[in-house]
């Protein structure tokens, strides 16, 4: 296996755990909820701030739609018309107008006989760059609104537009005849800073992605930390227990040899392999439910000679192995001995005599290149020990 292999492999255990999968599927899950509640809120906020503003936009149209005059729509054409009085009258109406409701741009427009639309009445001050004069031509970028709102159309926009001169709320009203009983005669323009609105909302278009990240990180962590602490025991015992005997399975066997193949330093590693003989002859002659009985009392002997943190496993139907920490070969073949000589006198409840053959092994350094090779030798050990009893030996070295 090449080194890419191998770190696929190993990737692939990584990605298989619990706790990671845990903590994706939390991080998904929050991800999605925020994304969620961001939308709903981002949504509605917003529209909200729209409406205030269309609202406010309506208010003072229908302030202007009964207070302006007709007949200046008529009437001024031309910037000599800016002397007059009724020019100086609806001048001063806009500019209070735009004062009283924060506006940032107030103007009449009208179409003229030739079909061209310019300003008529500013509200701006005179002395400002931006100020139009009665006759100046509409920018065409707005003459569509424009055009629009002398169809009878309310022109309020669904957003704020962010343009060269700032981010800006620009509505166009109709002004009738007859206080909007009449036709159209022209336009009035309003427009309202919404800087403040914009940043805002921008702001928190960028902030709340980075918020959601830092949110799904922190609660993938703890949903991963969690559900190592409080994951169902009964679960977790269930997967990694015989239910026969109550020891620790094959599964849990398999997950501590990738424990121990992870550590650097493998010296003092010690593996038993038992097996229990006779098993077959037990089943045949006295039935399955005797053979589970020999099963257990088998496990039952050789758990009281496997002390923490030392783990006793049922591996196989009539197979056991036990993981030795600190083990050296002379304290392995001398706990043998004495599992042999236990098991000498010992009796299910059925009065079988239990009989093992016991293999040990442990590891070599600069020898054995991983924990497997200490379960091989000590099955290869169980296996002569068996062989040794058939051919009438008694198994010893």
């Amino acid at each position: 296996m090449n080194d890419t292999s191998k770190k696929a492999g190993k990737k692939q255990k990584r990605m298989s755990r619990v706790d990671l999968q845990a903590f994706l599927l939390t991080a998904i899950m929050v991800v999605l909820s925020c994304v969620l509640i961001f939308l709903i809120n981002y949504t509605l906020s917003y529209q909200d701030m729209i409406d205030s503003l269309q609202e406010r936009a309506r208010g003072i149209y229908r302030y202007l739609e009964q207070n302006l005059d007709e007949e200046s729509f008529s009437q001024l054409n031309v910037p000599g018309d800016m002397k007059g009085g009724e020019y100086h009258a609806m001048k001063e109406m806009l500019e209070d107008t735009k004062s009283a409701a924060s506006v940032r741009y107030l103007y009449t427009a009208k179409r003229t006989d030739t079909g061209e639309y310019i300003y008529l009445v500013d509200g701006l001050p005179a002395e400002n760059e931006d100020f139009r004069n009665v006759g100046d031509p509409i920018e065409p970028e707005i003459i569509p609104d424009i055009e629009r709102a002398y169809r009878n159309e309310v022109v309020l926009p669904e957003q704020i537009k962010d343009t060269s001169w700032g981010n800006i709320f620009i509505s166009y009203f109709p002004i009738h005849t007859g206080i909007g009983e009449g036709e159209v005669i022209g336009v009035v323009g309003i427009e309202f800073d919404a800087e403040h609105q914009y940043r805002t909302f921008r702001w928190l278009s960028m902030a709340t992605p980075a918020i959601i990240a830092i949110c799904c990180v922190a609660a993938g962590i703890v949903a991963a930390f969690l559900f190592k602490r409080i994951s169902n025991p009964a679960y977790r015992d269930l997967a990694n227990t015989d239910l026969l005997t109550g020891l620790n399975n094959r599964n849990s066997f398999n997950v501590m040899l990738n424990n121990l193949e992870a550590l650097p330093d493998k010296a003092g590693i010690g593996v038993l392999v038992i097996d229990l003989d006779n098993l077959k002859q037990v089943n045949d002659l006295l039935g399955h439910p005797a053979g589970d009985e020999y099963i257990r009392a088998g496990g039952s002997l050789v758990q009281e000679f496997i002390h923490s943190p030392n783990v006793l496993y049922r591996v196989g139907g009539d197979e056991f192995a036990a993981v030795m920490r600190e083990a050296t070969p002379e304290g392995l073949l001398k706990l043998v001995d004495e599992i042999n000589e236990a098991a000498g006198d010992f009796h299910d409840q059925n009065g079988t005599r239990v009989g093992l053959s016991v293999g040990s092994a442990v590891f070599r350094p600069g020898e054995d290149k991983g924990v497997d090779d200490v379960v091989r030798r000590a099955d290869e050990e169980m296996y002569r020990v068996k062989r040794m009893k058939k051919s009438g030996g008694n198994g010893e070295r």
